[in-house]
C-alpha cells in the first residue's frame, strides 16, 4: 500500500506538470529526460525527498552549461522541490549505472530528434 501511495505522488508530480516540463525541455534542447532513484520506488517521501533525474542535452555546444543549469533550476521551480540532475555521460561507476538503469523512467523524449538521428 505504501508503494502505491508513493508512486501516485511521483506520478502526480510529473503528470501534473507534463506540459511545463516538456516546454522547458524544448527550450533547453533536451533529447531525453528521465527520473530515477527514490522517486521511482516506495522509498519516496513526498514531504522530504528530492527528485533524481538524468538528462541528455543536445547538441553539445558552447552554451551547454547554461542550458544544463537553466534546466536544473527550471525543474526545481516546476516540481517545487530539489532536483538532482546528472547527465548519462557522467555516470562512470558501472555499479551505479546498473542501479540507475534498473530504475529509469522516461519523463520527456524529443521523438523528432530521435527519428532524425
Amino acid at each position: 500500500m505504501v508503494a502505491a501511495e508513493s508512486e501516485i505522488v511521483v506520478i502526480a508530480l510529473i503528470v501534473d506538470n507534463t506540459v511545463q516540463i516538456a516546454e522547458l525541455c524544448r527550450r533547453q534542447i533536451v533529447r531525453k529526460l528521465e527520473v530515477f532513484g527514490s522517486a521511482t520506488t516506495d522509498r519516496f517521501d513526498s514531504a522530504t525527498s528530492d527528485v533524481d533525474m538524468i538528462v541528455d542535452l543536445e547538441p553539445y555546444s558552447d552554451d551547454i552549461a547554461d542550458r544544463y543549469l537553466d534546466l536544473a533550476y527550471g525543474l526545481e521551480e516546476i516540481l517545487g522541490r530539489s532536483v538532482d540532475l546528472i547527465t548519462s555521460r557522467s555516470i562512470r561507476n558501472p555499479y551505479f549505472r546498473l542501479a540507475v538503469d534498473s530504475q529509469r523512467e522516461t519523463v520527456y523524449e524529443d521523438v523528432n530528434r530521435e527519428a532524425a538521428a
